[in-house]
């Protein structure tokens, strides 16, 4: 099978095309260097130098070379997609709440063949789709921590005050992703410094009721996670490999 991944989501393209590969698939994916902030795809070698319509116009002609046309987040261009090549499965993944309740997100998504979701509150939205657990890359995310330090991550649109009032925890490192950088290639031995990771998120006052991928990714080094219920999390869920997405999503296909 040929597999033509449009957009990287937090590395989540590039994964699950790496073990589509090791499953025997032709897979490529497609993401534009500018809007890969943290390096995840350029650290897979997945990342062109093309922005705005010369990107989308790349992927367009590069689709009719694909069986599969996996496209992640960006549902304006999937209508598009299935008129110019009625005979492709075309595949519309959401990984958030921001990309899956724009208003033309369900119109567009009429078009795909299967939605696939990121994680399972977004079925209020797309009762028919299908949940993804999100893949993490267990090469290059393993070992075990032995710290007892406590990390928490941060960024602009969360609601950090509500986050220190849960908690109450003094001595949880509070780092903000946007003004400190961690190249995804040495996330693994930064993360290893620790020994709890909480995953517990505010937006708009609001508890956030998902986990993160970093929250998966902190479970296969070996640290807990406290997630949004509170619950101490140990071990990397066996759904969450790699291999097993990858089939799952290959399955899920036709």
């Amino acid at each position: 099978m040929k597999i033509l991944h449009i957009w990287d989501c937090a590395g989540v393209a590039s994964i699950l095309a790496k073990w589509q590969e090791k499953q025997g698939h032709t897979v490529k994916v497609l993401m534009r260097k500018t809007s890969d902030k943290l390096g995840i795809s350029q650290f897979y070698g997945n990342t062109i130098d093309l922005t705005g319509k010369p990107f989308l116009d790349l992927a367009f002609k590069e689709a009719k070379n694909y069986d599969v046309i996996h496209v992640h987040n960006i549902s304006k261009i999937i209508p598009k997609l299935k008129l110019r090549y009625p005979g492709k499965k075309i595949i519309l993944h959401f990984h958030g709440f921001t990309s899956a309740t724009q208003k033309r997100a369900k119109i567009c998504a009429f078009f795909a063949d299967r939605v696939f979701l990121a994680t399972e509150d977004l079925k209020s939205v797309f009762p028919k789709g299908h949940v993804i657990p999100t893949p993490i890359d267990t090469d290059h995310f393993k070992g075990m921590s032995e710290s007892d330090k406590k990390l928490s991550f941060h960024i602009r649109y969360l609601d950090l005050e509500k986050f220190k009032d849960a908690t109450n925890d003094d001595s949880i490192e509070i780092i903000d992703r946007e003004k400190k950088h961690i190249p995804y290639g040495v996330m693994p031995s930064f993360l290893k410094k620790y020994g709890t990771y909480y995953d517990i998120k505010y937006m708009y006052g609001n508890l956030l009721h998902a986990q993160s991928k970093t929250c998966y990714e902190a479970l296969a080094c070996g640290l807990d996670v406290i997630n949004w219920q509170g619950k101490r999390l140990t071990g990397l869920p066996p759904n969450h490999r790699p291999e097993i997405v990858a089939n799952l999503c290959t399955k899920l296909y036709f």
